[in-house]
């Protein structure tokens, strides 16, 4: 009976080092241009967010906020006789088709008569490349007439 012998195979630690990486560099060489390529194209919203079709005396001027350094902050404010409930709603479904998602620590009530909230939208694949803000007010000030303020800042 003849014996068979077995090969032993050993990676030299050398090489699983470079292998090791070339795997890091593959991730910062191929992955990372794709996500900020991706992140170029980038939804309408961020600069010119959504207006209700009922919107009356719509308003634009700069942000009532200070943006980031090298952002841009814009403010957009009309008048709706819709309730706030139903403009959050409108705003929360508008955003979400392109990619916000609300923070829901910052949604704060009053009562049935005031909503604030805050939607952040951001794009990238190990960090976010990109990022944007939009504080939401909405407040009756008289019956029938409830003003909304979007606040909000975007990279350019």
């Amino acid at each position: 009976m003849a014996t068979v012998k077995k090969r032993s195979f050993v990676v030299p630690l050398s090489l699983i080092i470079a292998l090791g990486i070339l795997g890091l560099c593959g991730w910062f060489v191929v992955i990372q241009p794709i996500g900020k390529t991706l992140c170029l194209i980038r939804p309408d919203s961020l600069r010119n967010p959504p207006i209700l079709p009922n919107a009356k005396n719509i308003q634009f001027g700069k942000s009532s906020f200070t943006p980031q350094q090298g952002d841009v902050g814009k403010l957009v404010q009309f008048e709706t006789s819709d309730s706030p409930a139903s403009i959050y709603d409108f705003y929360q479904q508008s955003l979400a088709k392109d990619g916000w998602s609300e923070d829901s620590a910052q949604y704060v009530t009053t009562g049935p008569g005031r909503i604030d909230a805050k939607f952040d939208w951001a794009c990238g694949l190990e960090s976010e490349n990109y990022f944007s803000t939009l504080w939401f007010h909405s407040e009756v000030v008289a019956s029938g007439k409830t003003v909304v303020t979007l606040n909000f800042e975007y990279e350019p």
